[in-house]
């Protein structure tokens, strides 16, 4: 049966005073689908770009809390994200936003119980107008939205109809757009409506080859326009008679990138380099010149890099500016050349980690597909991990001293003690230069927080032992250690549940269709999402193993891996071989339609699934062994309490 929702939206117009109630009736034509939606009040209803805008926002009754919340605004062509602050008055959210009079659309995004709420994949879409009119760009960037950045960062499924819909709004309403965006639309159009946008390309073929004396550009469109088309061998002839009428120009971007890079050996690289960094014609366009030089710059680092050309990574990484990006190129340095015990190794560890530092006091320009928030914790965990894998460096080399310091500041400043496995680092080499009772006391508050593994239980009981102290009751006294961290770890998990009636599972074999929902009714069901290109998928597999040998005897848990989002390299061959040294349950998900249905956003993830088939706990991401081991076993045990759920 289909599901109806009846969703409201309230539209106060705060120039004209009048109060408009807008009732919206949304027929989801896919029944049991995991979604999370929620109502919106928006304020004022046509929006002038310098306007304050006023939000309330009510989540959907069956969700427990809001976990996030973030708006984007677009400036011309460039989207910028932010975090949206709220304040919570019962079951309603309320918050402002203080639009500029460069922007042109504001896009909303609610994130209830790990679920996206995309206004069933229609999105929160906020036109902003100049005085009576829309502003150019706002409709060519909600197509944009709908086609990269709405479904890269928020969950949003497939909408080729809202990409068409938006690119040929723009197109009516500002014809110069056309110009610049009407191959994105030509390759949306030709994936949905195929025989319409094949009549388009051609017109446009038709007055680009007829046209004498082609420049560049044009010869561009034409190969871009038959790649839509998919036919290469138009493509590869004007390739070619581009470059046999207009020569590969030194001072093109797209040339330098698509067709001289290949071409050069190191030394011509090097040679241009030094000409774009001397050349006076570049004086006068300093973009130009930064993004020649950076391209250069970054095609001879790989050049030296597979060539082991140490000398010629220390030289040209010193003239790189000090900005994200850096760091890991010194640390790639750092690691394949300590692979070949080169005397550049610590050099380029201990560079890793001051740009590292650098960016984190001074994180200059943002990127667009990221907050603030978001940016700092990634920079914190950025300089955790140098900081981590130069300590491992010193400590293969004997400089434990060095080595201590090092993990110190990755375990207790940049992860503060979550990182079972920095924890476990750290703790093997401070067994080497700090004094026992001060070790003892690192152990055991690792232990009291349950963020250890059996490497620092070990190291405990060693301690302990060698002391002579509590050698009887060692494990006794663990546990007391444990106790306080197990419980606030079980208040936790509580806290996170939630209550989603989770979507059949359907499987075809040669002889019927299951339901492994049904199947599994009155079983605890945990399906683990995973792809074979997806490495933290490939890493849990061990524990997960671990996990299910340890329940193989408890007939009310199942645990099923559904095989989704293959690349194209994918290979049913491989995944078999792959998996079969696993005691997996595991499923092709054909068409991703499972992983579709569970709005599934990222890998790998967790849906754990009570006796009567409600999603009680979502878990994404591997971040070691110890603690998915802790947290899964933590999620049963609560569901163990709760006779309704397990």
């Amino acid at each position: 049966m289909p599901q109806f929702y009846l969703g409201h939206i309230y539209i106060i117009n705060m120039r004209s005073k009048h109060k408009i109630l807008i009732f919206i009736i949304f027929n989801i034509f896919y029944s049991n689908i995991l979604i999370s939606q929620g109502f919106i009040q928006i304020k004022p209803d046509n929006p002038i770009a310098g306007d304050k805008i006023y939000i309330i926002y009510e989540p959907n009754l069956s969700t427990y809390k809001l976990t996030e919340a973030f708006y984007v605004r677009y400036v011309n062509r460039r989207e910028k994200l932010l975090d949206l602050e709220l304040t919570k008055k019962g079951n309603q959210y309320f918050t402002e936003i203080q639009t500029d009079t460069s922007d042109n659309l504001i896009v909303l995004n609610f994130k209830n119980d790990g679920l996206w709420d995309n206004n069933n994949n229609n999105g929160y879409l906020l036109h902003l107008k100049s005085d009576t009119s829309y502003k150019i760009n706002s409709f060519s960037n909600a197509a944009n939205y709908f086609d990269f950045y709405g479904k890269y960062k928020f969950g949003m499924k497939n909408n080729d109809i809202a990409v068409i819909e938006n690119y040929e709004k723009e197109f009516s309403l500002f014809p110069e757009s056309k110009i610049k965006y009407l191959n994105q639309y030509l390759n949306v159009k030709f994936r949905n409506d195929s025989a319409n946008a094949i009549k388009i390309i051609k017109k446009e073929l038709y007055n680009l080859i007829d046209k004498q004396n082609k420049n560049i550009s044009e010869y561009e469109n034409i190969i871009e326009l038959y790649t839509i088309l998919k036919n290469n061998d138009s493509v590869n002839y004007y390739y070619n008679l581009r470059f046999k009428n207009i020569p590969i120009d030194i001072y093109n971007i797209n040339d330098v990138r698509k067709y001289l890079i290949n071409k050069y050996t190191t030394v011509e690289k090097e040679n241009l380099l030094f000409k774009y960094l001397s050349d006076t014609l570049l004086l006068s366009n300093e973009r130009l010149k930064n993004d020649l030089v950076s391209l250069l710059q970054n095609t001879l680092y790989e050049d030296y890099l597979n060539s082991k050309n140490w000398y010629g990574i220390y030289t040209i990484l010193k003239y790189f500016k000090h900005e994200k990006g850096l760091d890991y190129l010194y640390y790639k340095a750092a690691k394949k050349s300590n692979t070949f015990k080169s005397i550049y190794s610590d050099y380029f560890y201990k560079n890793a980690i001051y740009i590292s530092k650098h960016i984190l006091d001074n994180p200059g320009e943002i990127p667009n597909i990221i907050t603030e928030s978001e940016n700092k914790k990634y920079n914190l965990k950025d300089y955790g991990f140098y900081c981590i894998e130069y300590s491992k460096f010193l400590y293969d080399v004997k400089n434990y001293t060095e080595a201590f310091n090092y993990a110190k500041e990755a375990t207790f400043f940049a992860e503060n003690e979550n990182n079972i496995s920095y924890n476990s680092h750290f703790s093997k080499i401070a067994k080497e230069v700090v004094e026992s009772k001060s070790y003892i006391k690192y152990l055991e508050n690792f232990i009291k927080k349950n963020k250890e593994d059996s490497i620092i239980i070990n190291l405990f009981k060693d301690e302990y032992y060698k002391l002579g102290s509590f050698k009887p009751n060692v494990k006794q006294y663990i546990d007391s250690l444990k106790y306080d961290s197990r419980e606030e770890a079980f208040l936790s998990v509580s806290s996170n549940v939630i209550n989603l009636k989770a979507p059949d599972i359907k499987i075809s074999t040669l002889n019927r269709n299951i339901n492994l929902i049904e199947k599994y009714k009155n079983k605890v069901i945990i399906v683990d999402f995973w792809a074979s290109w997806c490495k933290p998928c490939i890493e849990s597999f061990p524990t997960m193993n671990n996990i299910i040998k340890k329940y193989k005897n408890d007939s009310s848990i199942v645990f099923l891996f559904i095989n989704s989002f293959q690349n194209k390299d994918f290979s049913k061959m491989s995944t078999i071989n792959l998996i079969k040294q696993y005691d997996f349950i595991s499923f092709f998900d054909e068409g991703n339609k499972i992983s579709n249905l569970y709005n599934v956003t990222e890998l790998p993830v967790k849906f754990i699934i009570n006796k009567n088939g409600y999603i009680k706990y979502i878990k994404t991401g591997y971040h070691g062994s110890q603690e998915l081991e802790n947290e899964l076993e933590l999620i049963i045990k609560y569901m163990r309490t709760k006779s309704n759920d397990y």
